[in-house]
Formats: structure tokens, sequence, C-alpha cells
């Protein structure tokens, strides 16, 4: 899931990044003056990388919770079938024990003690 949240982010922070090259391309050929910058990076550039990691980090977080749940429910639903089994085969244990106490004639066996 954690996989899924970056690929978002990486998607979303991509996109706005090709919009502000696109809006450059644009504003040199109209012939306007470029973007002032900020140490390397556009004052554009950087709030188009936080709009996509806010933008990230809040679409994720619900789906995250939701597979978060998911997992526990799966989990809870795999113990109380393994619990099941167990008492079914506590059950057959049980059953074969008292069949193998009986003679093949039905009546019950009689042990000696020595």
């Amino acid at each position: 899931m954690r996989q899924s949240c970056w690929r978002i982010g990486i998607g979303l922070v991509l996109s706005y990044g090709y919009e502000i090259a696109a809006g450059r391309m644009v504003a040199s050929l109209e012939g306007e003056k470029e973007i002032p910058y900020i140490g390397g990076f556009d004052w554009v550039d950087i709030v188009a990388y936080t709009i996509g990691a806010v933008l990230a980090i809040g679409l994720c977080q619900p789906l995250y919770k939701a597979e978060l749940e998911l997992a526990a429910r799966k989990d809870e639903a795999v113990r109380a079938e393994k619990a099941r089994i167990r008492e079914l085969r506590s059950e057959r244990k049980k059953a074969t024990i008292t069949a193998g106490a009986r003679s093949k004639h039905g009546r019950k066996r009689s042990r000696k003690r020595q």
C-alpha cells in the first residue's frame, strides 16, 4: 500500500512539474519574463511539490487505514476458521475413541487389568 502512496505522490508531483514546464514554454514563447528562482528552485516548484505531497498524504491515509482494517478482519476470520477446524477434529477424535472401545458386534470390550 505504501508503494501505491508513493506512486500517487510522485504522479501528482510530476503532473504539477509538467504543468509548470508547459507554463514556462508558453511564457517564453510569448516573450514574458522568466519566473524568479529561489536557490535553484522556482517558488512555483516549491508550491507544486508541497501541494503534491499534501494531496498524496491526504489521499493515501484513508486507503491505508482501510487496508489495515481489511487485514484485521481477514486475520480474525482465519482465526475463527482454525478454531472451528480444531473443534471438529477434537469431536472426530472423541467419536473414534468411543467407536474403538466397542467390538465388531457392538458389545463393549472388557479389558482385564493385571
